[in-house]
């Protein structure tokens, strides 16, 4: 019997063996992340590189590379808060007012409804140049963590819009966007508390996501020291030597490649590949530059930002350092954090005061850790939709004096872009801290503008200033093809390039 009668009584002999789980799929269906997943692209580099150590010679060994390091991250370090449950931003945290900006004041029933304490709608404090109010929540929390120096260095805006109240299908979040206008880090591009297509509780629009960007699940500081795995080579014959044996694989990477003929990029990519596993090897070999803990800056330090009583004993504490730690020195892109207990409508005040000055301490420990390292940082924080109050107050010593959330309310909604400049406070443009405005009985005029209605247009938004803060503004309309604001970008652009 010959191969051809084989095949006619067995015509499935060469077809592919599929488990019968429904867990595992056809290689040919199956997408770039999950080929890795099932280790078959991590297979290929793992055949070649015994071959390639086997061909070393003297004038390989000679050779050197014309690849450039890796930049930590080319853009500026972005951190995102989102804050489950509908938090309050506008008002009792951040200044709001009419069309003429924050301090176009509303009337004593608009206030009311906004959460002030009696007669303080004038108490206000600029000291990060937007202007919160004197004895917000936030304000409070950040000022705990952030030095003097490090608040003259931040500038921020405020969006008024509205926002579907205590769900994850508000379509806001603008961490792909981020990446695809640049933000690259060296371990990862994304990063998110939430194991989500968005690693937070928001959504992110359909069109925004990328499956090979999907952040990676980073909820405290041992996640942040598990996400890479230098393998045995730098375990055991360390940092130093595993590094001298990738330049080797690089070398005759490169002398090989001479004799390939393929498209001069595909040389490069590959060349340059390898020096990206030897930068690795050398950044994180050691355990330490990952470490949470023993930063002297974050926690190990006298004057550390916090203590290790703050890290083990606040889960939202321990993820603000992590963040600040992974995001600021370059190692993720950008990053989502998601802090749940937001839906404080209890009837009381104390509660929501307590969970924002938690809020504020994360900014804060950001902000400060920025300055500390001499890096600029966006911190964007977000909800989904708000609270109101009906003026009853709360005298307890949380509470404030303040009245009490009695209930959801998106039409209180807001988002909050915070920018530290370590060159001096960024500058705005003229349409200044506020965009859209609120009407005189407290709620978002959901017509004045493409943001002030629509979660998908605040995740634009965020990205769009984004762009500006980084100088690549120009790049927006090509980037975003799809982008809702056409030529009229002025009108939702607030910040002047910092980089």
């Amino acid at each position: 019997m010959d191969i051809k009668d084989i095949k006619k009584l067995f015509p499935w002999a060469n077809d592919p063996l599929l488990h019968n789980d429904g867990k595992h799929k056809n290689p040919k269906h199956m997408t770039r992340r999950e080929l890795i997943s099932q280790g078959f692209l991590n297979g290929v580099g793992m055949m070649m590189i015994p071959s390639l150590l086997g061909s070393l010679s003297k004038e390989v060994l000679a050779q050197q590379m014309n690849c450039s390091s890796k930049s930590l991250n080319p853009k500026i370090p972005f951190i995102g808060l989102d804050l489950a449950g509908g938090a309050n931003i506008a008002g009792g945290n951040v200044m709001v007012g009419g069309p003429n900006g924050q301090m176009d004041a509303l009337s004593p029933e608009g206030y009311t409804y906004l959460g002030f304490a009696p007669n303080t709608s004038t108490n206000t404090n600029n000291e990060l140049g937007i202007i919160f109010h004197g004895d917000s929540a936030f304000l409070r929390g950040i000022k705990s963590k952030a030095s003097a120096a490090a608040l003259a260095r931040v500038n921020g805006a405020i969006a008024c819009c509205r926002l579907a109240n205590d769900t994850q299908n508000n379509t806001q979040s603008p961490l792909y966007g981020i990446a695809k206008a640049g933000a690259e880090g060296a371990i990862s591009r994304l990063a998110g508390t939430s194991n989500s297509v968005s690693g937070g509780r928001s959504m992110s629009p359909t069109n925004f996501i990328n499956d090979e960007w999907r952040p990676a699940l980073i909820s405290n500081y041992r996640q942040l020291t598990g996400t890479i795995d230098l393998g045995t080579m730098a375990q055991e014959i360390g940092a130093a030597s595993a590094a001298s044996v990738f330049r080797r694989i690089a070398n005759l990477s490169n002398t090989n490649l001479n004799k390939v003929q393929e498209a001069q990029v595909k040389k490069d990519l590959l060349k340059c590949g390898y020096k990206g596993a030897t930068d690795t090897i050398v950044a994180f070999s050691d355990p330490a530059a990952l470490d949470v803990m023993s930063d002297n800056d974050l926690v190990a330090g006298n004057n550390a930002i916090f203590n290790v009583g703050d890290i083990s004993g606040n889960r939202k504490f321990n993820q603000a350092a992590t963040y600040a730690k992974a995001i600021v020195n370059g190692y993720v892109g950008a990053g989502v954090m998601t802090f749940g207990g937001y839906d404080y409508h209890n009837g009381s005040r104390a509660t929501g005061e307590v969970r924002d000055f938690e809020a504020g301490v994360a900014m804060g420990a950001a902000i400060e850790y920025a300055h500390r390292k001499n890096q600029p940082l966006v911190f964007y924080t977000f909800s989904d939709g708000s609270v109101r109050s009906d003026g009853q107050l709360d005298n307890s010593a949380d509470g404030r004096g303040k009245g009490v959330w009695r209930g959801d309310s998106g039409t209180t909604s807001a988002a909050l872009i915070l920018v530290y400049n370590p060159n001096g406070r960024a500058q705005l443009t003229p349409l200044g801290h506020q965009l859209g405005h609120y009407m005189m009985n407290g709620r978002v005029d959901s017509a004045a503008n493409l943001v002030a209605n629509s979660a998908t247009n605040l995740a634009y938004w965020v990205i769009l200033n984004y762009m500006a803060l980084n100088n690549n503004l120009g790049q927006f309309g090509t980037l975003f093809p799809e982008q809702p604001f056409g030529t009229d970008l002025d009108s939702y652009v607030h910040f002047q390039p910092i980089v």
